[in-house]
């Protein structure tokens, strides 16, 4: 189904941009509009149609709506750079002193993973964490 006419069947003017969650919301209006059961036996062939095409109609959009990617500002490429040089510090510095033997690469992986995932879901670091 092209866009247009998925935008049309949902509601939308053909050359509108919706966003994902006006797509979900005009996705939910239409459905209870034209679902098979609310019709009388005559006319759920047809109710049965409109249903199929606007739950197609929804799938097109929802599947060709990508998110919007911000460019970065220089505060944030200065603050993922402090991050990639501390994790860089902190993987060079686990050489445990006492033992002479370096850190096993698969928990180093797994710290940087964790460390990673921890900075990218908005976690503040403190010193010492």
């Amino acid at each position: 189904m092209l866009g247009d006419e998925a935008r049309v069947l949902l509601g939308f003017p053909a050359n509108s941009r919706p966003s994902p969650s006006q797509v979900k919301a005009a996705y939910r209006k239409k459905v209870w509009e034209s679902h098979p059961d609310l019709f009388p036996v005559g006319e759920k062939s047809k109710a049965e149609s409109k249903f199929k095409l606007i739950s197609e109609a929804y799938t097109s959009l929802v599947s060709g709506c990508t998110p919007v990617t911000l460019p970065l500002t220089k505060h944030a490429i200065r603050k993922l750079h402090l991050i990639s040089v501390m994790l860089e510090s902190m993987t060079n510095n686990w050489l445990v002193e006492s033992d002479k033997q370096a850190v096993p690469e698969d928990e180093v992986q797994a710290e940087k993973v964790r460390l990673q995932e921890l900075l990218a879901s908005g976690v503040q670091m403190q010193p010492g964490d």
